[in-house]
C-alpha cells in the first residue's frame, strides 16, 4: 500500500527556531499532525488496514508511544492486530521550537525499499507510506526489545551476530558498485542525495564534539581532564578530520546511517533494523564502525550495570563474530556476483579477484575501527548521550566507566589502522 508523491528537494534546517506557522508552511498541502484523538480516523479511512485491525474504529486503542526524539511514534491496537505509525513533524519533536522538513521520512523509507529487496529478514514490514502525511504504518514488532536495553539487562543473544553480520553483508555488497551498474548506482545515489540529516551526521560526530565552545556539547565533571586531552591533541583531531573527509566524499554504498544498538529490535530469535530516516550514501566503514562502537559502548558501561565480567566477554565476542561473519559472508557474496556490478572490470580469474577482495576488505575494516572510535567520543561529549552510560546514576562509577571508553576510543583511532585482525583491536580489553 503505497501513496506517494513525487519528491521534492528538501530544505536545510534553519539556524534559527522559526514559527509554527512558518513551520506548517513547508508542508506537504493537506499535512496535519496525528494525535491520539484524531488517528483512528485517518486509519479507518484506508479498508485494508481497517480489516487488518480488526473490530470497531470506537474500540481501537491509540497510544503515542513518547520515545521518539525526532519524530512521533503511535501504536495502534485493535481486536485482531496491532501496528506502528511513525508521522514526521516540520520540527524535532523533542525540540519543537527547531523545524526540520517531514522529507526526511520519505528517504527512511527508501531506505526500507531498497534493503528489503535483498535483505528483507532483518527489517519490519512497511503496509502504507503516506507522502502527503509524511507518515509510515508497519508492522507492530512484540515481544522485541532494543538491543540496547537487552544489553543493560545483560542479555545474550544467541543468533544477533549471524542476523547482523548478513544485514551487514547483504545492505552493503547489493547497494555498491560490486553489484549494481554504473546507471543504477548514480541513480540510486541521486535518491538520498538530499537528505538534510547527513549534515546533522558530519555535525554531531565528527565536528561539534571537539569544539570547546559549542553549547549542545555535555560530559560527566569528574572527565574535564580527559575531555580536554582530546581536544587538544592534534594528531588525534586530524584522524577525525580524514574520517569526516571520507563521510562526505566516499559513496561506496547506501547506508542506514544509524545503525546502533539503539536502533535494533530484538528477540532471541530475531533481529529488526529500523528508524533508518538518516540513510545516505557513505564508506560501509562507518556503517559497520557505529555497530561496533556502540557496542563498545555497552561493554565499557557493564561495570555500573553488574552484570558480571562474563556479560562483558559475551559482548566482545559478539562484535568479534559479527566482523569475521561479515567478511565471510560479504566474500561469498563478490564470488557468487562477480560478473555483477561496474568496480574491478579489469579483474579476469578468481585468484585476482581474491587479492582486491583482501585489499577492499582490509580498507573497510580499518574504516570500521577508527569510525567506531569517533563514535564513542561523540556519545560521551557531544549532544547525543546514551543509555548505557546514563542509566548508570552513581556519578563516579558513570565516569569511570566513560573515561575507560574514552581511552579506547583514542586508542581506536590512532592505533587501529596498524592492527590487522578484529582480534588483535580487542586484545587490550580480553587479556
Amino acid at each position: 500500500l503505497e501513496l506517494e508523491m513525487s519528491a521534492t528537494t528538501p530544505e536545510l534546517p534553519p539556524e534559527v527556531p522559526v514559527t509554527p506557522q512558518e513551520k506548517l508552511a513547508n508542508t506537504p498541502i493537506g499535512y496535519y499532525q496525528f494525535t491520539e484523538d484524531n488517528l483512528a480516523d485517518y486509519i479507518n479511512q484506508n479498508p485494508l488496514l481497517t480489516h487488518f485491525l480488526g473490530g470497531s474504529v470506537d474500540d481501537w486503542f491509540v497510544s503515542e508511544l513518547g520515545d521518539g526524539n525526532i519524530n512521533y511514534i503511535f501504536l495502534v491496537k485493535g481486536a485482531s492486530n496491532s501496528l506502528i505509525v511513525k508521522q514526521a513533524a516540520p520540527f524535532i519533536r523533542i525540540a519543537p521550537d527547531w523545524a526540520l522538513t517531514v522529507e526526511r521520512i520519505f528517504y527512511e523509507y527508501e531506505y526500507l525499499k531498497s534493503v528489503a529487496s535483498h535483505s528483507p529478514d532483518y527489517i519490519p514490514e512497511v503496509y502504507l507510506f503516506d507522502k502527503s502525511m509524511a507518515t509510515m504504518i508497519m508492522e507492530y514488532l512484540s515481544p522485541h526489545v532494543i538491543f540496547r536495553l537487552g544489553i543493560l539487562a545483560g542479555n545474550e543473544y544467541p543468533n544477533i551476530s549471524e542476523h547482523l553480520s548478513s544485514f551487514l553483508a547483504q545492505s552493503l555488497f547489493f547497494t555498491s558498485d560490486l553489484y549494481l551498474s554504473s546507471v543504477a548506482k548514480h541513480e540510486l545515489v541521486q535518491r538520498f542525495s538530499s537528505n538534510v540529516l547527513r549534515h546533522l551526521t558530519e555535525q554531531v560526530i565528527f565536528t561539534e564534539p571537539y569544539q570547546r565552545d559549542c553549547p549542545n556539547n555535555r560530559h560527566t565533571p569528574l572527565l574535564d581532564d580527559i575531555v580536554e586531552q582530546i581536544r587538544s591533541d592534534v594528531a588525534l583531531k586530524m584522524e577525525v578530520s580524514k574520517l569526516k573527509h571520507q563521510f562526505m566524499c566516499e559513496k561506496d554504498a547506501l547506508l542506514h546511517g544509524d545503525a546502533h544498538t539503539g536502533s535494533m529490535l530484538i528477540t532471541r530469535e530475531e533481529t529488526k533494523v529500523f528508524d533508518s530516516e538518516f540513510a545516505c550514501f557513505g564508506p560501509m566503514g562507518f556503517e559497520i564502525g557505529l555497530l561496533v562502537g556502540n557496542m563498545l559502548i555497552g561493554y565499557f558501561s557493564q561495570p555500573g550495570h553488574n552484570n558480571g565480567k562474563e556479560y562483558g566477554i559475551w559482548i566482545l565476542d559478539q562484535i568479534i563474530d559479527i566482523w569475521n561473519k561479515f567478511t565471510t559472508k560479504f566474500s561469498t557474496l563478490w564470488a557468487n556476483n562477480r560478473n555483477a556490478g561496474n568496480d574491478y572490470a579489469l579483474v579476469e580469474t578468481e585468484e585476482e579477484r581474491k587479492l582486491v577482495e583482501q585489499d577492499y576488505l582490509k580498507k573497510v575494516f580499518h574504516d570500521t575501527i577508527r569510525f567506531s572510535g569517533a563514535v564513542i567520543i561523540r556519545r560521551i561529549l557531544g549532544i547525543a548521550h546514551v543509555q548505557d552510560f546514563e542509566f548508570i546514576e552513581e556519578v563516579e562509577a558513570r565516569a569511570s566507566c566513560e573515561r575507560d571508553a574514552l581511552e579506547f576510543a583514542i586508542y581506536l583511532l590512532k592505533e587501529g589502522k596498524e592492527k590487522e585482525t578484529i582480534e588483535q583491536v580487542l586484545l587490550p580489553l580480553t587479556n
